[in-house]
């Protein structure tokens, strides 16, 4: 695909007007130009300009990596009046292309009423291309304003999710 797209770059850029709004005839001012024939053999005219050959740096992909995607970015459990409780639910999600280690699921600060599902004892994984729910539950002392950061670590990244209650 690169090679296409580098092919192509001096057809698509070279068409159009001279830069002194004529159609091509006559010679060019010093650097400008509209083809390829204008510039020197090691140059060729892209967007009406005598560039380098050089390839233009295309920087690597990673295409060995897990990449973990958190929706929603927050929880809003609404009022809950107590002792009611209310329970709702963020996805996890490998969107890369290897194995992803989720390390840990927290919430801070501690003490909140705020509390995640028991998930296990010690990291679990998600292939790529699937997703988890991660249940959060919500039990408030009062009718106070609530908030909290549930927070997922994993080797790829660390996402936070805001927790809002009251």
């Amino acid at each position: 695909m690169r090679a296409l797209v580098i092919a192509l770059l001096p057809l698509v850029a070279c068409q159009g007007r001279a830069p002194n709004g004529g159609t091509g005839g006559g010679a060019p001012s010093a650097g400008a130009c509209i083809s390829d024939a204008d510039c020197p053999p090691s140059m060729w005219c892209l967007y009406q300009r005598c560039s380098d050959r050089a390839a233009p740096f295309v920087p690597p992909i990673d295409t060995t990596s897990p990449a973990i995607s958190a929706a929603p970015a927050a929880l809003s459990f609404g009022i809950i009046e107590p002792p009611t409780t209310r329970t709702l639910s963020v996805v996890l999600s490998n969107v890369g292309d290897t194995m992803l280690t989720i390390e840990s699921v927290t919430i801070t600060p501690p003490g909140s009423p705020f509390a995640v599902e028991h998930l296990g004892y010690g990291p679990f994984w998600i292939r790529p291309g699937r997703s988890r729910d991660v249940f959060v539950t919500c039990a408030p002392a009062s009718t106070a304003h609530q908030a909290a950061t549930l927070s997922v670590l994993s080797q790829a990244d660390t996402q936070y999710i805001t927790l809002l209650a009251n």
